[in-house]
Order: C-alpha cells, then structure tokens, then sequence
C-alpha cells in the first residue's frame, strides 16, 4: 500500500504553498513520502504511522506505517474457485538488457483437482507456450482485459499419482510488481537488484498462479545470474552452483504459501548474519548502502523473543531475512523474508523499529495463518499495527503502566476496517490498518491481558499454515466477551464514521463533553481520570449521548483516557472547540507532583498540543527533568517545548545551547517536526560550527551518522544558511538516506513557517533542478518534486527550466515510480498555458511512462488539485 503522510493526530500539515495546491498530492503518490522531517508514518505496514521515524521520512508502515500493499496487476482476476494448487515450481533468468524476466513455472494441482477440463489461471505476463511435464504442447488464451490465461487440460497433463501439471513458459517485463534497478544516476550504491512487490495481487504480472489468499501451495524458486549476483527466497537453499561465470541457485519451502507471499529478490547483494538462538537472522542490503545492521540485528533478536514470549508460539518458519531494497516505501511481508525500503530500516532507532515490529509482527499474522479472503485483511495488519507499538513499548511506557497506544492511530472517518465495496488493492486505508488496532485494543481492554494473549495463540494453533475469516476471529474473543460485546465489535469492524466529541467551555468554568458514536465504533467505554496531588484517582465515564460536565477538584491533573484505549481527543473533537481545549489544556499539564507519576504517553501529549513545559520546569530544572519522562518521544518534545519557551526567555539561551549540542539519547524524534524556537534563542551555528561544516561539504563520506543528520534536519534556518547547509547534502551525500533527509527539508521549507524572498526564489528554482538533474533515485525525486512545486512561479515561463528537467526526470525508467507526480507538477508548472503543456507532452513523447503517469499524460485531472 502506499499511504500518505500524515501528522501527528489531531495536528493539520500546513500547505506549502498557495499557489500550487497540487504540492499535497505529490507527497502521497510518489514512491517516498517523505514530509517534513519527523511527521508521524501511517499505520501500514514503510510504514507508518505516529511517526516515530529517526530521519523524518514518513513510510507507510506495511510497513507504517507497509507504501507496500498494490501493485500495477491489483485490478486483475481474485479468481475464486475450489482450485488447489500444491506447488509453484518457477526457473528463470533476468535480462537486464530486455528487462524483464524470462521464465518457466510449473503449477501442480493436488489430486482433487484432476477433473479439471481447463485451468485458468491470473496472469498478466506474455505466455509463449503451455506444455505437459514431458513437453507436450497444452492448447492456451488469453484475456488481458480479465488479466488471466485459460490452459485446456488432457490426460497427458495429469500423473499416475492423480495430480495435474502444467509448465507455463513467459516473459514477464519490470514494473512496479517486479521492480528491476540497474545501477541508477545518483544512487551511491550502483549495484543492480530485482525484486518482487505483489500483495494483493501482483504475483499475476511476474508469475502465472492462482491469485487467492486462501490457496497455500508450496514454493521453489531457481534463478540463472552472473557468478557475482545472489538471490534471496522463501524457504530453505537447496542449491548454489556456479560454473563458467554462471550461478544457479535454488530455494524451496517446507510449507505452503498464499502467492502473495512468494518473493524473490536477486542481485549484487552483501548479507550482515546474526541469529535468535538456532533461527538465522540476516539482513540483506546493496553495498555502500549505510546503515548500523549490527544494531538492527540486535533489534530482530530482541522483536522474535518479545513475539514469541507474547504469543506463546515459536517464530514459525526456517529463517528471518530482512531484504532491505531501493525504491520500496515502507515494508512488505513474505514468509521467512521481509523486504523493506534501505531508508527507512537500517537504523535500529524508533521509525525504523516500527515497520520492524510491524512487519515481523507479519511472520504470525499473515503467514503462518493468513486471510481467507481480501475482505479479511484486517486480521493480519491490524495485529501487525499493534505488534509495532508493542515493538516500541520499551521506549515508550518506560514507567510499564500498560498504555494501550489509542493516540497513536490514525483514524480517517469513512475507512472501514472491512468494506466489501472495495477492490482488493483498494481496501488498503486506515481501516484495516489503524482503525483495525484500535479495535483490537479495545477487545484487549476489554477481556484483559491474559486473556486477548491467549486466544491469539489459540487462533494461531487451531489456523496453521491455514486461513482465517472475520467471523471466525471474532469468534474466538466471543466467549470472554459476551454477547453483548461481541455484537458491538461485529458493528466497529464495518462502522465507518468515527466517534465525536462535542465540547463546550462553560460560564462556570467547566466544560461539557458529549460523545457521540452513530456508527457503534467505540467497544471499549471512554474513561477520564482526575488525579490529586498525592495520587488519588478519581474516574468519570462518558457514555454516548450523556453530556458530562468536567471540573477538576482541589487542583486535579485530568487525563484524558487513562489506559490510552481510545484515539485522543483532537482527533475526534471538532473544530470550534478552542475555548474549551484551552481550559482542558490548564487541567493536563500541572500539578508537577501528579504529571512526573504519568505514563509516557499522559506526559507527551500535552506539552505536544500546547508546546509547553510544565509550569514549574525551569531552565535549572530541565536537565533534571527530562530523563526522568516515561517515554522517548516525551523527551524529545519537551526539547521542543523549551525550545518554544526559549523563543520570548532568554534566560533558556546556556540550557538549551548545552543540551542541544548533545547527540540525543532518545528516539522519539518523529513527534518533532522542527525545533520551533531554537532558532531564536540560541546561536545555531556556533552550536552547531563543526556539524554545518561537514554538511556544507556535502557528506560525501560518513563524518555524521545517519541519525545524526536527521536530529540536525530539526533545526530553522535562515533560507541563504538552508541552501548553503542542506543543497550540498542532497547532491552529494553518501547516503540516499541523507540526501533525501536533506531534499525533505528543503522541499518542507516553506511549509515550516518560512520564507523565501522574490530576489533568492531563483536560487532555489536553480537548486532543485539540480538535485533532479543529478538523480534517478525516486527517494530523493520525490521530495525534490514537491520542492520544485512550491517555490513555482506564477506564469509558464517562470518555471521552464522545472519543466524542462521534468521531462528529462520521466525518461529515466530507475524513477518510474515518481512518473506520475513529475507529469502532474510540469501540467500544473504550465500554469494554464496550453501551448506550453503541448510542447511539454511533445518532449515526453518517446518517454517510457508509468501506466499511471501516461493516464495524467492523457487526463491531467486525475492529478487533483
């Protein structure tokens, strides 16, 4: 799937520009979606996702929070007949000449199936014949409006033993389901990869099958390339010869997969091993890509045990290989190896840890029991998504008072978490994702720990290496539930409106809340909690359609929703609520005594919405303060407050000078879109001299980490510093992960709250040409994209030369995934000059496009806006 953007919840991204309102489309379609530095991922699995990302990038999470979950052959056949499939048995070679791949796949039906008078079959690949195990020829067509292939079936295709097999021989081109990267312009790393993205169903463009979740067939995979390439596959290496210059290896699973599960990956790949007691671990990744894969390795160990522990059921396959990839937005899951983006997961920091805990989280849910049909795919990301934040519990309930993560979800209001009125590639919102893990947090809350721990490994024993429907895994809560309970989470799983909240500031200087639910998706009840200095706790419920009137007794602290079950409270207020928001505002953030005793989540919260401290942390209190918060991202944004207070007090100037100059020792970055403030109150580039240095040479080799760069990509600059500083990086650096840190900052500038004046508007023009001139890496185009759009003039020829390189950007096949956001911005670049787009198609005539890219050529008003 690929999500876009999203900040933190209940927070609005502010526009970069007025002038061109197509700059939000582009941060949501290209292949990275990066924003500014630090904004939350969406729940997915490249994920994504509150944003916990160490660098800024946004990925979706499947993942994240997975940019993973559609591909271009999401609108072929789900064929949804009694087929079996027992084996997929695919041989091939990659021609990196033609692109494309050259193979044969033997598909074995199990014995009841030997009936069959025709095997048909998803395909969207070019099928030169069909033939029987002993090569006779097997009658064949074809329907590309259908995307399948019909094979007439005889007894010579039929075994002894009462099976039936066919081997299909095709050619299958590169494109978004097989993702095919030769050495690219601008990439530091020029090693060649090919990979596979399927789910839902993109297997049908790279390998013909019988394209249902629910058809688990066995997998084995057998690739010819140069001696110096590897690939990597499910199951087990069976083989690995190489004669003449030739390699030839082979794997084959012990286990049956769903197709969508089957992935390949083959190239000049290096591997980094490590291993959870006998499992091997290993991350796999191009040479001269950065990353700390010791510290990831660490992290895979820790996320099996903590896995295994919670589910009481052992990692379920041979080995866990993370395939770290170009041009992958977030992750995507496969039995035994995940592939995911090699910048958004090399890192064993917060962002990177989540699309790890989602998408391993994946290995049991999704693999070992996966979906019976599409409509089902909440089991399996909605238990990821939860699996994630499980993933950064340790960072974040630092104090182990069980906060259930409700704040982090991002709910859009319409998203079902199962809407059978979707296609299949369509059903990737929020639904299945965040809103899928709210409600099973709730179901969590509700039956307690123990309890939800225990049906999860029940269902997971009684479904393995099987599949699993809605009703079934409702079912299994249904007995700690009850009827009642249970007949309110069959209601959330297709609710589509959210729950609001109505609040009104009182003359008396209270405030009345009134919930409202007209879809039934609360479960769990919506609980408020008043504490006391000294501890005492006083609940209050509020129940739908029952007006609650709030008041804090003697000096309460009031927390809003105590277990964290429940979305917070500016996600689902409605606007016009100001006044009220300021008086719950007073009641959150003090007495100090009360809000030092909170979980992590209670202390972050408010100094986020209101960028404040607590009233009696001073500036010789704050370094005292600060380690002592209960989560990660609580640390950072009390950072950002102090930065906030030290804006208009002057008295912050040494505090904050000492503490910014400190590698930060907290991972929750991504709740920090920019250090608001410090830019005030402290001279930056005297905290920052020998960092600046080293960025304005451009970092062309690794003199700051990675996280590095991304803490310093939280700093205000002035727009001749920001050039200065960040342009070198994002033409040079030697990490695509830099550069496209360095190109999020300076596309984001704007929407930061900057300014650029009339006379350095070209400068700027003049530097995002020239990243995109010098790069093929759709990580870095994507975000150069956006930036070319807002700082775009008002006439055509104001922006010929953005135009002009726009087009030299989709003649580059390596960036075919930001094709459509270059074709969209040069149409809204051409500022209504008809004659001006004309000649821009005309350039981008002979242009090897992008399916979705050709249709804006077509149709520009498909790019919205």
């Amino acid at each position: 799937m690929k999500t876009c953007v999203s900040l933190v919840p209940g927070l609005s991204l502010v526009s970069l520009v007025s002038l061109v309102s197509l700059v939000s489309l582009v941060a949501c379609s290209g292949s990275t979606t990066d924003g500014d530095p630090g904004q939350p991922i969406v729940g997915v699995d490249g994920g994504g996702d509150v944003d916990l990302a160490s660098d800024g990038g946004s990925p979706s999470r499947d993942g994240a929070a997975d940019g993973e979950k559609q591909g271009d052959a999401q609108d072929g056949q789900d064929l949804s007949s009694d087929l079996d499939v027992e084996r997929y048995d695919l041989k091939g070679t990659f021609d990196w000449a033609a692109l494309e791949l050259a193979a044969t796949v033997r598909v074995t039906l199990t014995p009841k199936n030997q009936k069959v008078a025709a095997l048909v079959l998803s395909s969207t690949v070019t099928v030169s014949d069909v033939a029987t195990a002993s090569g006779k020829p097997l009658p064949f067509t074809t329907d590309a409006n259908l995307g399948t292939i019909t094979i007439t079936l005889s007894d010579l295709a039929r075994t002894a033993e009462g099976r039936t097999v066919v081997d299909v021989h095709y050619r299958a081109p590169a494109a978004g389901n097989l993702r095919a990267y030769a050495p690219r312009l601008g990439d530091p790393s020029q090693a060649p990869v090919v990979y596979t993205y399927s789910e839902p169903l993109g297997v049908a463009s790279w390998m013909p099958c019988h394209n249902v979740p629910s058809d688990r067939a066995v997998f084995s995979a057998e690739m010819t390339m140069p001696e110096a390439q590897v690939l990597v596959a499910n199951g087990d290496k069976k083989s690995d010869v190489v004669s003449a210059g030739t390699r030839v290896v082979r794997y084959e699973t012990a286990y049956t997969l769903p197709p969508y599960l089957m992935a390949f990956a083959m190239g000049g790949l290096e591997v980094e091993s490590g291993a959870h007691g006998a499992l091997p671990l290993a991350v796999w990744h191009r040479p001269g890509v950065a990353g700390d894969y010791a510290g990831v390795l660490a992290q895979l160990d820790r996320l099996v045990g903590l896995d295994e522990t919670l589910l009481a059921t052992p990692y379920p396959f041979e080995k866990y290989a993370l395939v770290l990839l170009p041009d992958l937005p977030g992750g995507v899951e496969h039995a035994g190896i995940t592939f995911q983006g090699e910048t958004f997961s090399a890192q064993p920091s917060a962002g990177d840890l989540a699309v790890l805990g989602h998408e391993l989280g994946h290995q049991w849910f999704g693999d070992l029991v996966t979906v019976r049909t599409w409509d089902d795919l909440w089991f399996k990301e909605g238990m990821a998504t939860l699996l994630q934040e499980e993933a950064l519990r340790g960072r974040e309930d630092e104090s182990q008072q069980g906060t259930l993560q409700g704040d982090q979800w991002n709910l859009n209001d319409g998203e079902a978490i199962v809407d059978p009125a979707l296609a299949p590639g369509e059903k990737y919102t929020t639904g299945p994702y965040d809103r899928a893990a709210w409600l099973l947090e709730q179901i969590r809350h509700a039956v307690g720990e123990a309890v939800f721990w225990k049906t999860l490994h029940d269902v997971l024993a009684a479904h393995r290496m099987d599949s699993i429907d809605t009703d079934t895994f409702v079912g299994a809560f249904s007995g700690a539930l009850g009827a009642t309970a249970t007949a309110a989470v069959k209601r959330a799983v297709v609710a589509k409106k959210i729950p609001s909240l109505d609040l009104v500031a009182l003359p008396d200087g209270t405030v009345r809340a009134t919930l409202h639910d007209p879809d039934g998706a609360l479960v769990a009840p919506m609980e408020i909690a008043w504490i006391g200095a000294a501890g005492a706790r006083r609940m209050q419920t509020l129940a739908v359609e029952a007006p609650l009137v709030l008041a804090p007794v003697g000096g309460e602290l009031l927390v809003e929703d105590p277990s964290d079950v429940q979305p917070g409270w500016t996600v689902i207020a409605p606007t016009g609520s100001a006044d009220a928001f300021a008086r719950l505002a007073g009641w959150r953030i003090a007495p100090r005594a009360a809000f030092d005793a909170l979980a992590g989540v209670h202390q972050r919260a408010p100094m986020l919405e209101q960028s404040a401290l607590p009233a009696a942390v001073t500036p010789a209190t704050f370094a005292s303060f600060v380690p002592a918060l209960h989560a990660e991202s609580a640390k950072a944004v009390a950072v950002a407050a102090a930065c906030a207070a030290g804006a208009s007090d002057a008295s912050w100037a040494p505090t904050l000078s000492d503490w910014l100059a400190r590698e930060p020792a907290y991972g929750g970055l991504g709740y920090v879109g920019a250090y608001y403030g410090c830019e005030s109150a402290v001279a930056l580039d005297q905290v920052f001299a020998a960092d600046f240095a080293k960025l304005s040479a451009g970092l062309a080799s690794p003199t700051l980490t990675e996280p590095r760069v991304a803490y310093l990509a939280r700093f205000l600059l002035p727009e001749a510093r920001a050039r200065a500083v960040w342009g070198p990086v994002a033409k040079g650096a030697y990490s695509i992960r830099g550069r496209r840190v360095a190109t999020s900052y300076l596309a984001n500038y704007l929407g930061r709250g900057q300014t650029i004046g009339a006379a350095a508007l070209p400068q700027w023009r003049a530097l995002f040409e020239q990243i995109a001139e010098g790069s093929a890496v759709s990580e870095v185009l994507g975000n150069t994209i956006s930036g070319m759009l807002s700082v775009a003039g008002p006439t055509a020829a104001d922006n010929a030369g953005a135009r002009q390189t726009l087009a030299h950007v989709v003649h580059r096949r390596a960036a075919r995934s930001v094709h459509f956001d270059a074709v969209c911005a040069a149409h809204a670049m051409a500022a209504g000059d008809a004659a001006a787009w004309s000649a821009w198609k005309a350039l981008v005539a002979d242009a090897t496009l992008s399916a979705s890219a050709q249709a804006a050529l077509t149709n520009p008003a498909i790019c919205g806006g």
